[in-house]
């Protein structure tokens, strides 16, 4: 018999005190939660802190004054989504209450911070299907995939594109560009804090000088020697605003994450030497204002 030990548990914001054990938790996840190294996480809690959201969006679960579980919570403001983003429990204290009891914290948190939401939602690894029925049972059902390809950094001739950094100047046509996957829908607000960070480009024709699409390049912290793309293109330049990437980085290997819904682009990547490494389903869940459990 599984032993539930929801009485026991005490979910509350993370003090700074446990950040080291924090990312401990997160990284026995691995690998059904997105790597990271420490520096990234670092610079992670400490934006978080400065801008609220550790308090109000970040739980730890306790049990006898042993860290047991943690959770990392977002909202899609453009979606009008309360995302789950990042959920792992300690081995050792694995079905035994804890990640449902995390869950549904995390769903009264959203909640409060955004009463309009219309949808929870979340990601599960493909590898990791055996935790389907867990999440159904609490109300999420499988939507779509998002996949994640790997090829080398230089596979295309560019000719027709120019990259250049992407100033609020942008902002009438970056909002209205479509992402490469659910988690990069952006509202205006969005949009303003990722031209901010740094290799945050525009995609423009270069005769034209239309813009076309928005790359972002950082570092991937689950592979050596590659650097991973996001992207945002206007309807039907989908597969230029990706080859504009190529060239455009040091390291030998890109990863792209893109939903299955856009299918030419994923034609065109595997056209192209790059290979599939993973996926995950994203689930929702539609939010009752009538019953929430």
């Amino acid at each position: 018999m599984v032993l539930h030990v929801v009485d026991k548990i005490e979910i509350r914001s993370p003090h700074d005190i446990e950040r080291e054990e924090f990312f401990q938790i997160y990284k026995s996840g691995l690998p059904n939660v997105d790597p990271i190294s420490y520096d990234r996480f670092l610079n992670w809690w400490i934006r978080s802190k400065e801008n609220g959201t550790l308090d109000s969006l970040w739980r730890v679960a306790r049990i006898d004054n042993e860290l047991v579980g943690v959770v990392i919570n977002s909202i899609s403001e453009s979606l009008k989504w309360g995302l789950i983003w990042e959920l792992a429990v300690k081995p050792g204290w694995r079905n035994k209450g804890v990640g449902e009891s995390l869950v549904r914290e995390s769903q009264k948190l959203l909640l409060q911070k955004n009463p309009a939401l219309t949808h929870f939602a979340l990601g599960v690894k493909a590898h990791n299907q055996r935790v389907l029925p867990f999440y159904e049972r609490l109300g999420y059902g499988v939507r779509t995939l998002v996949v994640c390809c790997r090829g080398p950094s230089c596979f295309a001739t560019v000719e027709n594109t120019t990259l250049k950094s992407a100033t609020s100047n942008d902002m009438h046509h970056l909002t209205k560009l479509k992402p490469d996957s659910y988690w990069s829908s952006r509202n205006a607000d969005g949009w303003l804090r990722v031209i901010q960070e740094p290799e945050a480009y525009a995609v423009r024709i270069q005769k034209k000088n239309t813009l076309i699409g928005f790359l972002r390049f950082e570092h991937d912290d689950g592979y050596e020697n590659t650097t991973a793309v996001n992207f945002a293109f206007k309807t039907g330049y989908g597969v230029e605003v990706i080859k504009s990437a190529s060239n455009h980085v040091g390291a030998g290997y890109i990863t792209f994450w893109v939903q299955v819904d856009h299918q030419d682009i994923l034609e065109y990547l595997y056209d192209n030497s790059f290979q599939y490494v993973e996926s995950e389903y994203l689930l929702l869940k539609k939010i009752s204002l009538h019953k929430q459990s």
